[in-house]
């Protein structure tokens, strides 16, 4: 997001983004669900069984429904589109940091961070079982770590005014005082909480 953000135009209204980045989002994630939960029920299988889930739930389901070939095709094809446009986001960081410390050109950071990819996913696409370890590493305790990070810098250090300020550039209905006290506060919070109770309970 910090990276993706140095490229906006100081007009881009970012509220109006973030709540419909938020809002489809969760229609997606929600739609997910109300497919692939019952579906796993109707046809006997684990819905708790993580990435299986996906990579062997899901074919079983797609087999043994009409036309399911089809849908099976179309669906992973939908995950591909996914899994490239969350690669762009993620590799994004390390090439735009190799980039600048190194005055290298994208395209030889952009080939240097594929390959040293590549090479980490080698073991964690030919064991699922390590697989699911290194998702739960990223999803319990990286990325919850990381949003209490930034919450700490830009809201704490840096300055939550400050920080509203540079949102509202282009916002058509700018942002209130009253996201300040949410996102130094209640977010800061929220966040911590998680990475506290997934530590605890190894994932919420």
């Amino acid at each position: 997001m910090l990276v993706y953000g140095s490229y906006l135009r100081e007009t881009e209204d970012i509220p109006s983004s973030a709540v419909h980045t938020a809002f489809w989002t969760t229609v997606a994630s929600l739609l997910a669900a109300f497919v692939t939960i019952p579906s796993a029920f109707a046809f006997g299988q684990d819905p708790q069984a993580g990435p299986p889930l996906l990579f062997i739930t899901i074919p079983y389901i797609f087999k043994t429904m009409t036309g399911g070939y089809i849908f099976g095709a179309l669906f992973f094809l939908a995950v591909v589109f996914a899994a490239i446009s969350s690669a762009i986001n993620l590799m994004e960081v390390p090439v735009e940091a190799i980039m600048d410390r190194f005055n290298m050109s994208r395209i030889k950071a952009s080939v240097l961070v594929a390959v040293l990819g590549f090479l980490v996913g080698i073991p964690l696409d030919i064991n699922l079982n390590l697989f699911g370890k290194f998702a739960d590493l990223v999803t319990i305790y990286i990325v919850p770590f990381g949003a209490v990070l930034a919450s700490i810098v830009f809201f704490w250090v840096y300055g939550v005014e400050r920080a509203r300020a540079q949102v509202n550039k282009g916002a058509v209905k700018p942002l209130g005082p009253w996201w300040g006290y949410l996102a130094k506060y209640v977010f800061t919070g929220v966040a911590l909480f998680i990475l506290v109770m997934g530590i605890v309970m190894g994932g919420i």
